[in-house]
């Protein structure tokens, strides 16, 4: 015979079940994920500045509101001079985006505490990019991700680690030079990168693991199944939170247990036309401590 609950006793424990829910507390941390930035584009030998989003404002509130910030640097930073200097390189690329340093300034009233820079763009100042870029993002107190290990960052006392990788390698050959981890479109490769966050897991239990990846097919709507799959490897392998960008559109977020996917964070700053890509793209993002941890991580992430 079915044994009927009083109704008070159901409303009760309902009650009990938010009050333990991570979903139901007060975040530990929150994050913003902004999607592509590029400061100008060259058009042969003629520079055109990209203008900074009509909603700068608001932009800048929930950014600086966010315990950590993050955004995908798509273009090399270098002095004019220098992107001039390595033309000749650049004879087969259609668009270079590439800006003086002061251009930084904007990340950093906008209060961006990382800056991705493993994406096709990273070196179209020419060989010596990633030096150059790293060494002003450092100056600017703002971590670069994406030159291989892991960048080190805190929320609060905890630790962040942020794997960052291009599925679409820059065009040029830096030779010894800096290069972004480059994700090569094989089964091999991708197994290497889920056993590098398996590894990572294992290191480090008490971390929030975020890959960012620079992939995707531009201006698409959905990521494509092959995409989908590697996201849920990574979540499998111990990634907290997938942060994707690439496409120029913003797709959908994707929870999977007590992890996260954001497939595509969209345009944060960029001159493209297309009505998908106009409307500034910022994930944001809470983060519960859940103790005992069912996954063996201890973070739940949640998009808003």
């Amino acid at each position: 015979m079915a044994r009927h609950v009083p109704w008070i006793s159901v409303a009760l424990f309902a009650v009990a079940l938010m009050a333990t829910s991570p979903d139901a507390r007060t975040p530990t941390a929150t994050l913003a994920l902004g999607g592509d930035v590029h400061f100008g584009r060259w058009s042969g030998d003629t520079y055109r500045p990209t203008p900074p989003p009509a909603t700068d404002e608001e932009l800048r509130r929930r950014f600086t509101a966010a315990d950590l910030a993050l955004i995908n640097l798509e273009t090399a930073i270098c002095h004019h001079d220098e992107a001039r200097a390595s033309d000749p390189l650049f004879a087969d690329q259609v668009n270079r985006f590439t800006a003086e340093p002061p251009a930084l300034d904007w990340l950093v009233d906008l209060g961006v505490d990382a800056a991705i820079v493993a994406n096709n763009h990273a070196l179209d100042c020419g060989p010596d990019s990633l030096t150059h870029t790293v060494t002003h993002l450092d100056e600017r107190r703002i971590v670069a991700a994406g030159l291989g290990p892991p960048a080190e960052l805190t929320i609060g006392d905890h630790p962040v680690l942020v794997l960052a990788i291009t599925a679409h390698p820059p065009r040029i050959n830096p030779g010894d030079h800096p290069s972004p981890k480059i994700l090569w479109n094989r089964t091999a490769s991708r197994r290497a990168l889920l056993s590098r966050v398996e590894d990572l897991r294992a290191d480090h239990p008490d971390a929030l693991i975020i890959v960012s990846l620079h992939w995707g097919e531009e201006l698409a709507a959905e990521p494509s199944p092959d995409q989908r799959r590697l996201a849920h490897g990574l979540l499998d392998a111990g990634a907290d939170l997938l942060y994707g960008h690439g496409p120029h559109v913003v797709q959908e977020v994707e929870h999977s247990g007590p992890g996260a996917i954001v497939y595509s964070a969209g345009n944060l700053r960029f001159d493209m036309r297309h009505p998908d890509t106009l409307t500034p793209g910022l994930i944001e993002i809470d983060l519960f401590r859940v103790d005992p941890s069912p996954s063996g991580s201890p973070w739940k992430v949640r998009a808003r």
